[in-house]
């Protein structure tokens, strides 16, 4: 009998990996992200995902306050699974 490739055993990356991925997809969907901040990282051992939360300032918005944004991260592949939005 063949393993489910839906359940995976492989090790999770680590946080600073989640987090840059989760960075570079922001940047790949809202271009104007500036100032990045990590601002949590959370594994959630069930699923396994990372939770990432990312804070940015848009450019074109001098005086705007920063907006949050939650990543759910595949934690074995680094692969983006959603972007929500986050209250700050």
């Amino acid at each position: 009998m063949s393993p489910d490739p839906s359940s995976s055993s492989a090790a999770p990356i680590p946080p600073q990996e989640a987090a840059r991925r989760a960075a570079a997809y922001l940047q790949s969907v809202v271009p104007t992200a500036d100032a990045i901040r990590v601002e949590e990282t959370e594994l959630d051992e069930n699923d396994p995902i990372w939770r990432i939360t990312l804070s940015y300032v848009p450019r074109d918005e001098p005086f705007a306050t920063r907006i949050y944004k939650l990543f759910y991260v595949d934690a074995p592949t680094g692969n983006i699974r959603a972007m929500r939005m986050r209250e700050g």
